[in-house]
């Protein structure tokens, strides 16, 4: 992958984190009990979410002091540089190479 593994995660919606709390007493898979739950949580009063909101806040925040402690360490730039000549293109040498563009003179299946 060409992310940074030291780069602070975002934190989970609350959504996400509503999800992720009824998964952990069902013991379902995320994918399912999210369409499931989220008629519950669109009908859900703003007193019922407020748990989830404030979690996903505390979550945010922490998360916004580990970037900009990330940000100041110079990692984000050390990995922008690296990764610039993938993202422009210029990838090196040793980089993984290109598939050959299909030959235009190569025959067709027949219909």
């Amino acid at each position: 992958s060409l992310m940074d593994p030291e780069r602070p995660k975002m934190p989970p919606n609350a959504f996400t984190m509503f999800v992720a709390e009824s998964c952990a007493k069902s013991g379902a898979s995320a994918a399912k009990e999210s369409q499931k739950l989220a008629p519950t949580w669109k009908a859900m009063s703003a007193e019922a979410r407020a748990p989830y909101v404030e979690r996903h806040a505390a979550e945010a925040r922490r998360y916004e002091e580990q970037l900009a402690r990330y940000r100041a360490s110079g990692r984000e730039a050390f990995w922008k540089t690296m990764l610039q000549p993938h993202l422009a293109g210029d990838a090196p040498a040793d980089a993984a190479p290109k598939k050959a563009p299909a030959d235009p003179e190569r025959p067709t299946r027949p219909a």
